[in-house]
């Protein structure tokens, strides 16, 4: 899977994460198959962009917890 979609990227500042997962929003709100894609999230544990919406973000990734 592309970094674009996911949750978390190491390093990455909050506001590059903002824009990064708005351009991966954008681009699943143009997808003819984005309501199959947010269904099959909600059938598995789902972390990242999947049909526009944001799955799996719980706060700050381990990796930062200290």
């Amino acid at each position: 899977m592309s970094p674009l979609f996911d949750v978390w990227v190491r390093g990455e500042s909050d506001e590059a994460r903002s824009a990064r997962l708005t351009r991966a929003r954008t681009l699943c709100c143009r997808c003819p198959v984005a309501a199959a894609c947010r269904a099959a999230a909600g059938e598995h544990d789902a972390s990242g962009i999947w049909g526009g919406e944001l799955y799996g973000d719980a706060g700050r990734p381990k990796w930062e917890v200290a």
